[in-house]
């Protein structure tokens, strides 16, 4: 799924997808897709909400690690614009299928 936040009377949008939308992956490893306007500079991501990765300069994919264990995972993403407005959204999908390929 994605969530897709427009700014309050500005029309803009940011979005953020796990594995380009997918509802199930097997693997921590994920691709984040993420579409923000020309003036976001800064990104950066966090699977709890407190421990956020360093800002890095804006891209439109990012390698992510999810959080260890199976079941509903959050990816919470910020975005800095050049004002310096730090804008927010975040996407969910659910890790499983971990044990099975362990026992392989």
């Amino acid at each position: 799924g994605t969530l897709t936040i427009p700014l309050s009377g500005t029309g803009v949008q940011v979005q953020l997808l796990i594995n380009n939308g997918a509802i199930f992956t097997a693997k921590r490893k994920v691709t984040l897709d993420i579409s923000v306007p020309e003036n976001v500079t800064k990104m950066r991501f966090s699977n709890d909400g407190s421990k956020w990765s360093s800002w890095k300069r804006a891209s439109k994919v990012k390698s992510w690690r999810l959080s260890k264990g199976e079941g509903p995972k959050q990816v919470l993403g910020q975005f800095k614009t050049n004002q310096g407005k730090v804008l927010k959204t975040s996407d969910t999908i659910t890790l499983e299928g971990q044990e099975k390929r362990k026992r392989k």
